[in-house]
């Protein structure tokens, strides 16, 4: 009990005023023990019985301290009932300035200065101050007043004290000396693990330019040749050319998602969402996500799946579908020449859970004993030289191991340096369904079977959409990816405009953006709710966001909207979201595969390609011709066409594609936001100043205009570190050069209408 009190005293949490008051009053408390014995040695009854009553408050203010957490009342009253009242009563019945009390006096005044902070401690100072000068003056003029002390006392009283004082203060400066050096100590060891931190951050940053880099290349490179085999009338490669930018998507994809998963992990706010799913459609993903990298490397990618396994069960499907994929990766990634082998075996059953051992299995390089401590560390990646050329972010098997934790699993490793190594899962799902799985190669020839018997797409020419997006990109890729349902498709940049629109047109669905500056998605969603005039009170509001964190989904249906569908956008995602929530009298399925040059099956009917092209109200351009006749050929290259732009820039930004450029720099002339920074200039709101500056400054990089954006860039620095001089300076000549700029974009746009 003793030993807890103590410790609880001077724990390193509290800070060290608090300890050195405890510690101020601990030694107060044993010096004045031994004062109290050494004056009733001496036959000082009378002083005795006062260094009683300090002691006494000592020990009150001790409870104050440790068991209320009550510091200043505590040192409040210590210092002002030891100053104040009891060691000027002791100065004039203790032989005054012939005694120890003035060095009492002083120990007092050191207390205030350790043991309070701000007002209360000058003030507290002040007060023993006047208390020790006052005693010391009216000594001198009423000599009388003081009681002497007995014969031989006075040297033997001075000795004690000076011995009790010092010993309290050398414990006092001991004390402080050793709390610095452990924080010193502490200090230099934070140091030496910050220094190892950045090492590992450095090195995975660098690991991550090359891997982000990677498949952004591959992406840009493939749709650049996409782009070529189109201008040459070449839709040989095309569909290879798509599967390999998706590839690469899904390669930056995963990097980002491995970045997110840790960050949430380690701060506590990954959160398991159990549902029920099919075994089989979890493994039969996980096989088609390996099976193309694991082809290009010559390797056989082997699944042996127990058929007894129960064919449905409960846990986190994501989750569950992400560990195998990180091992399936891994072991590809290592793995050059041989096989790698997925096993899903039933260990035990009881009473509503199944065991299961879930293996991965390869013949790669596998990993040596010494490194196998360092397997699931952040951004680390064994035999780094070796292994220089294999893509990885160091990051998959840390957010592995943690998400089997999370699980309640467990997972352990066997390795042959340069044979192969063997990773094992083990975890309990509830079984839902106990009809076991059956044959996995069976089912997926049949399913592979199936899929090619029922490849479909919509057309939806009488479906009206509505997509609301700040980001005009954005907006292009959804109307990108509809453009072969033929449907009628709006949009809006803001929940402003959005709300302006439900009021003018009827909507059969809407796709409504979450994060957007101003009003955002939520908060548009709910003015619409609100309002119950307008034309839209019945039409599918479907959240069209990047948020795609664990319980996202449930909390943008907890808002009210209809479904969740999030970026990047997937064809196949998007399609399934028309056909469940617009009217099925707007839907008209056709397979794909029948169509032919000269028809379209759609229901049954044949409906020819000039019926097709009347009903599709979109924006095409056919044999270099607009539908109203208008010749859009161009004979000059982009280049000399806009001189005033680095256009390779511009054409970077925009996938290499001159129809998509051009559509940007009339949305950059469309987007004019000379007005608005003017007035934000002349109103001093510097703010909005910024933020248009910002625009202006991005919008200008993405066409090219690289000179002016700089200039764009220097106004938004100068308004965010309140630079209001530089900005008044040079505002003027800006918004000239921005005039001009937009003024030459729009006559040269006017030349090739």
């Amino acid at each position: 009990m003793r030993k807890r009190i103590i410790n609880s005293m001077f724990r390193e949490d509290l800070d060290i005023q608090h300890r050195l008051l405890n510690l101020i009053l601990s030694a107060a408390f044993i010096g004045g023990t031994f004062s109290l014995i050494a004056t009733i040695a001496m036959g000082g009854f009378t002083s005795a019985a006062v260094t009683a009553v300090l002691l006494i408050i000592v020990l009150i203010s001790l409870y104050l301290s440790v068991f209320l957490k009550r510091i200043t009342a505590s040192a409040v009253l210590i210092t002002g009932m030891a100053n104040l009242f009891i060691f000027p009563w002791m100065y004039f019945n203790s032989g005054g300035m012939y005694s120890g009390m003035p060095i009492w006096f002083v120990l007092g005044l050191i207390f205030t200065w350790l043991t309070l902070k701000g007002r209360i401690c000058y003030v507290m100072y002040a007060l023993n101050l006047v208390a020790l000068i006052g005693c010391i003056l009216v000594g001198d003029i009423h000599p009388e007043w003081f009681k002497p002390m007995p014969e031989g006392f006075m040297k033997g009283d001075i000795i004690q004290t000076i011995i009790a004082v010092s010993a309290i203060i050398g414990i006092i400066f001991k004390y402080q000396t050793y709390v610095y050096e452990k924080q010193r100590i502490k200090i230099l060891e934070q140091d030496k693990q910050l220094h190892i931190a950045n090492d590992a951050k450095s090195q995975f940053l660098a690991n991550m330019s090359h891997e982000i880099r990677t498949p952004i290349n591959g992406i840009i490179g493939m749709n650049a040749l996409v782009l070529e085999e189109l201008k040459d009338g070449n839709i040989d490669n095309i569909a290879e050319y798509a599967n390999n930018v998706n590839s690469a998507s899904q390669m930056l994809l995963s990097i980002i998602n491995d970045i997110l998963d840790i960050s949430k992990i380690e701060s506590g706010k990954m959160e398991l969402v159990p549902v029920e799913y099919e075994v089989f459609s979890v493994l039969n993903d996980c096989y088609n996500m390996t099976l193309t990298r694991a082809s290009e490397k010559g390797l056989e990618l082997c699944m042996e799946i127990d058929s007894r396994v129960p064919s449905v069960l409960y846990g986190d499907e994501v989750r569950i579908r992400q560990i195998i994929n990180n091992f399936l990766s891994n072991a590809v990634k290592y793995t050059h020449m041989g096989k790698v082998t997925l096993r899903v075996k039933e260990e035990s059953r009881k009473a509503e859970m199944v065991y299961l051992v879930i293996e991965i299995e390869d013949t790669g390089i596998g990993i040596r004993e010494e490194d196998m401590d360092k397997l699931f560390q952040n951004f680390t990646r064994l035999d780094e030289k070796k292994n220089r050329n294999i893509e990885g972010t160091g990051l998959g098997l840390s957010v592995t191991e943690k998400l089997v934790n999370l699980m309640g699993g467990e997972i352990k490793v066997s390795s042959t340096y340069g044979k192969g190594s063997k990773f094992t899962v083990l975890m309990g799902q509830k079984i839902i369904d106990s009809a076991p799985i059956g044959d996995f190669q069976q089912k997926y020839r049949n399913l592979v079977n199936q899929q090619n018997e029922n490849e479909m797409s919509i057309y939806i020419p009488d479906a009206k959409i509505l997509v609301v997006d700040d980001v005009d990109m954005n907006i292009s890729v959804v109307k990108g990816l509809l453009k072969r349902t033929y449907a009628l498709i709006d949009s809006a940049t803001s929940g402003e405009e959005c709300i302006n629109k439900i009021y003018d047109n009827e909507y059969d669905i809407i796709f409504l953006d979450h994060m957007m500056p101003g009003m955002d998605g939520i908060e548009t969603y709910t003015k619409m709710k609100e309002k119950k005039d307008h034309k839209n009170v019945d039409t599918p509001v479907i959240v069209l966001t990047a948020n795609a964190i664990v319980g996202a989904k449930e909390m943008y249906l907890e808002k009210g909207f209809s479904d969740y569908l999030s970026k990047p956008v997937r064809y196949k995602e998007l399609i399934e979201i028309l056909v469940k929530y617009l009217p099925q009298k707007l839907i008209k399925q056709y397979k794909e595969k029948a169509l032919s040059n000269d028809d379209n099956i759609i229901n049954d009917k044949t409906i020819d390609d000039k019926t097709i092209n009347d009903t599709y109200k979109g924006e095409r351009v056919i044999n270099n011709k607009s539908e109203d006749g208008g010749d859009n050929s161009m004979n000059k290259s982009i280049e000399e066409r806009f001189p005033m732009l680095d256009t390779k820039t511009g054409m970077g930004y925009c996938m290499e594609d001159e129809e998509f450029y051009i559509e940007m720099i009339r949305t950059y002339i469309e987007s004019d936001k000379r007005e608005v920074l003017i007035e934000a200039f002349n109103t001093e709101d510097w703010k909005l100043y910024e933020n248009y500056a910002h625009a202006v400054k991005s919008g200008s990089l993405n066409i090219g205009a690289v000179t002016l954006s700089e200039h764009a860039k220097s106004l938004e620095f100068a308004a965010k570190d309140d630079n209001y001089e530089y900005i008044k300076e040079h505002h003027n000549d800006f918004i000239g050069e921005y005039s001009d700029m937009i003024d030459k974009l729009d006559n040269v746009l006017n030349c090739f209408k």
